[in-house]
């Protein structure tokens, strides 16, 4: 999305003739890879997880479970039918362009179109937010529930590393502030606005400037676990 928006805004600069519905679309698909920064370092650190109660035989002793990974399948549709159904609506409904919030959801208030179509897309949507939020709250729950082979640790598996357990935490922290908005939004597109919603907004606005250094923060910590694990595997 980014390498596409690059080339067209590239074109746009050399062209007299400029394609801005075009770049205007691919402008607002970048806001909703948002959470893919911090499901990526989630990933990572449950593969990690596994790769260290398997002793690198991740394949033969089925970690991580494979209800771990079809989550992460989840979560990753999730993103990408986030993507689709900003670049498909305007085909769709004719729509300008799609519109979405600064965290990258679909904003239905600023879109003309209604009826069948648009409870079609609402549903669409909230089926792509719960698989998001109950995909990642999976893969969170199998680290945990994660077991070592009994034939390489005879019950004693070393505990979750405290690089994931951190990471983790900052996962939970991110996604739960963004969840906290998504709720908010979504009050008061069907209860309308109030003085308490705009002041949580306010906080919960203030709150994701905070968790936005999560994934950073969590890809060092896994990298320095990386070192720890090159340095004593």
């Amino acid at each position: 999305i980014y390498t596409g928006l690059f080339i067209v805004k590239t074109v746009n600069n050399l062209r007299e003739t400029k394609m801005t519905g075009l770049q205007t679309m691919l402008e607002t698909a970048c806001t909703t890879v948002t959470y893919a920064p911090m499901l990526s370092v989630l990933f990572v650190g449950t593969r990690m997880r596994a790769i260290q109660l398997s002793q690198g035989q991740t394949e033969k002793y089925g970690l991580p479970q494979w209800w771990v990974q079809a989550a992460m399948y989840y979560c990753a549709n999730a993103v990408m039918a986030q993507v689709l159904l900003v670049v498909l609506i305007p085909v769709v409904t004719g729509e300008a362009a799609a519109k979405t919030d600064e965290d990258g959801n679909l904003d239905m208030s600023q879109m003309q179109v209604g009826g069948t179509m648009a409870t079609v897309i609402s549903a669409i949507r909230y089926i792509v937010m719960l698989g998001l939020y109950g995909g990642f709250a999976t893969v969170v729950y199998g680290c945990f529930a994660m077991e070592g082979p009994e034939e390489i640790w005879h019950g004693q598996e070393p505990p979750v590393s405290p690089a994931l357990f951190s990471t983790i935490i900052l996962t939970a922290t991110f996604f739960g502030v963004y969840l906290l908005v998504a709720i908010t939004k979504t009050t008061v597109e069907l209860a309308g606005n109030s003085d308490f919603l705009k002041k949580l907004s306010s906080v919960l606005t203030l709150a994701k400037f905070t968790v936005n250094f999560a994934p950073m923060l969590a890809i060092l910590f896994i990298g320095a676990r990386i070192r720890a694990l090159q340095m004593d595997p």
